[in-house]
């Protein structure tokens, strides 16, 4: 099936915030792993809103790690 982006009930493009959340190690000296969060394994947490008319909606990953919209979560 062909990957549609999440689209509003009033039709305009959703924007996504708070995509990724990832855990780096700390290394021997104290800081923190040069290992990019592209690299590491994440999570996708966060919304979808509507610029045009404020809705909000849950945002979950697919099978493929895909933004896609979930049930509403205020209009």
């Amino acid at each position: 099936m062909k990957y549609r982006k999440p689209i509003c009930d009033c039709g305009n493009e959703l924007f996504l915030s708070n995509i990724i959340t990832c855990n780096r190690t700390i290394n021997d000296d104290g800081y923190v792993s040069v290992m990019s969060c592209l690299d590491a394994i994440h999570s996708i947490t966060g919304t979808l809103t509507c610029p045009k008319c404020g809705n909000t909606y849950d945002a979950y990953a697919d099978e493929k790690d895909r933004i896609s919209r979930g049930k509403i979560l205020s209009k």
